[in-house]
């Protein structure tokens, strides 16, 4: 009875580490709001999110971090204290429970980890100062999905990887035949007896002492293979995603635009070589296991399973980037262009209104142009230039500037050109006029634009097949490489 006593009591211990973990987990969350709240009071929108911030980096980063850290150290804490209950005989009904809710407490903290990892990335790649010094970056962007990093993988080894298995429960009064056969294990190998028939040891074997550690458990190097196999199978994948993460938020840094194609194609060249590195170390596992003899199960199946998880998770979202960019490749094979010039003001606009220039805003835009090329808005038979824009890599434009200030009072056509895919030359004007105090008349309708009645096809050249469609082709060879590597490394026909 006493040691039903220990065991059970050693899982109420296990119990109330997971249930402590998630409150303070909880009361660290609150003070993380609390804590944007404080830094906050005081200022206006603009000086919070504007580009030059008050608020360099914010407490609540790291407070959310430790709350989903306790919350997660919380689980894995609990799930070790519930193996020793699990060690002791006869073992607590209160034992498994214990372990499968503070499995499920680590698993959901492993999960919020990866989305506030990812959270992390996203916040800064889409709408990340560009302004922040590399310190603020550091500690805004990268610091962050490391710590999640660490506490992923850190988690994942010691709770699922190293950890102590727990001992089946012993159930008094059983039939050796029964358990044997209960067990699979064959009738001719009794269950803790000795080799000589009727010697009074041919009995259960009910494992350890009351109270006792169990023995340290060295392993044959097949098995200490395995486990390190097993962790690498874990850690590998997780790894390859933050390094791909950080890797995309340095180019982001480095050349303050959207990611390109090819660079999409290095990261997920990453992630791929991530996942086929753990599946070929869980793959290794399992064969390791079995030459000992042993039937491959609990972390060593996990591994191989999280990699197959992956692996078709990897090919859908890169299979579908790679329609999505080859589409958009096969479009700019289309060449449709359009123009469009604008003057825009606060407030209703007539032909009896003067405005000063700089209360004159023109816009300029466009798209189906040639890449690389400058678009320009001019004023008046001298063609001087009032605003300029370069084509983007997909052909597009975007320009806006205040209208010219000096120009000498007169009637002007402003006139807005570029260039189409195919080099032929686009434009589009309406008439301005300036008066002799320098004030600025606009048209009733200060907007004008340019479509093409019909479409044309442009050849594809070098810089259409190497910078647009070979990067498309390249992420589905990815998809199919990932997919033909990892299903024939699973499932090798000497397994």
């Amino acid at each position: 009875m006493g040691t039903h006593t220990n065991s059970r009591t050693a899982a109420n211990r296990a119990l109330w580490l997971v249930l402590a973990g998630g409150i303070v987990a909880w009361l660290v969350f609150m003070i993380a709001r609390l804590s944007d709240i404080l830094v906050e009071a005081g200022f206006t929108s603009e000086e919070l999110w504007g580009p030059d911030s008050v608020i360099a980096v914010r407490p609540s980063t790291y407070l959310i971090f430790a709350a989903i850290a306790v919350f997660t150290l919380g689980g894995l804490l609990g799930r070790r204290h519930a193996a020793r209950a699990g060690a002791m005989q006869p073992v607590s009904a209160l034992t498994r429970p214990i372990v499968r809710f503070a499995s499920t407490v680590v698993i959901i903290g492993l999960v919020l980890a990866a989305i506030a990892a990812i959270e992390v990335f996203m916040s800064n790649f889409f709408s990340g100062a560009d302004d922040d010094t590399g310190i603020e970056r550091l500690f805004n962007s990268y610091l962050p999905i490391i710590l999640y990093t660490a506490l992923v993988v850190s988690v994942i080894l010691v709770g699922f990887v190293f950890s102590r298995p727990v001992a089946p429960r012993t159930v008094p009064a059983r039939p050796a035949s029964l358990q044997v056969q209960q067990e699979g294990i064959p009738l001719d190998v009794p269950v803790g007896a000795s080799s000589e028939p009727g010697h009074p040891d041919q009995a259960l074997d009910t494992g350890p002492a009351p109270g006792a550690e169990p023995a340290p458990e060295t392993g044959t190097p097949d098995e200490r293979s395995a486990q390190r196999a097993t962790a690498l199978a874990y850690t590998l994948p997780i790894v390859a995603v933050a390094v791909a993460l950080i890797f995309g938020l340095i180019v982001y840094d480095v050349t303050q635009t959207a990611l390109e194609t090819w660079v999409w194609v290095i990261v997920q060249a990453l992630v791929a070589a991530g996942i086929i590195a753990g599946t070929v170390f869980a793959a290794r596992a399992y064969r390791s296991l079995n030459i000992v003899g042993e039937r491959p199960t609990g972390s060593s199946v996990g591994a191989k399973n999280l990699n197959l998880v992956l692996s078709i998770i990897f090919a859908a979202v890169v299979a579908s980037m790679s329609l999505g960019y080859g589409s958009s490749a096969v479009e700019l094979l289309r060449v449709q262009p359009s123009l469009w010039l604008s003057a825009n003001v606060n407030g209703p606009v007539d032909s009896d209104t003067a405005l000063p220039p700089s209360d004159v805003l023109i816009s300029l835009s466009g798209s189906g142009l040639l890449r690389g090329s400058e678009a320009v808005a001019t004023l008046g038979a001298d063609g001087d230039t009032v605003l300029s824009g370069d084509v983007d890599h997909q052909g597009n434009l975007w320009a806006e500037g205040p209208f010219s200030t000096g120009i000498p009072a007169g009637s002007y056509e402003l006139t807005a050109r570029a260039v189409a895919v195919d080099g032929v030359e686009t434009s589009v004007s309406f008439e301005v006029s300036v008066t002799n105090d320098g004030l600025i008349e606009l048209p009733d309708f200060a907007y004008v634009s340019s479509e093409q009645e019909s479409s044309r096809v442009v050849a594809p050249g070098a810089g259409w097949i190497f910078g647009d469609f070979a990067p498309a082709a390249i992420l589905l060879l990815l998809v199919v490489g990932t997919l033909a590597v990892t299903l024939r490394t699973r499932n090798p026909d000497t397994e």
